[in-house]
């Protein structure tokens, strides 16, 4: 079996300019995907909102148009009971 040569420690050192660029661009990246992931929560919270709404808008109009029924039957209970 050969042996494999191996590299010197020296060899694998990086120079410190490397690594303050590498160590930027690595907070560069957190930085976006937390500006990313706070956006897409606004984004989402704001589609939230607007469907509630239009969910709360639905239940009015359907209790809106079953107003007229409930009074009738407030109104004409004591003939429903005996009629019952």
């Amino acid at each position: 079996m050969k042996k494999v040569p191996r590299s010197k420690p020296e060899d694998l050192s990086i120079d410190l300019q490397d690594f303050k660029l590498a160590l930027a661009a690595l907070l560069a990246g957190l930085l976006l995907a937390a500006l990313l992931a706070a956006l897409t929560a606004r984004i989402l919270l704001l589609l939230t909102g607007f469907l509630l709404r239009i969910l709360l808008a639905a239940l009015l109009t359907a209790l809106a148009a079953l107003l007229p029924a409930l009074i009738w039957i407030v109104r004409h209970r004591k003939r429903l009971l005996i009629a019952g």
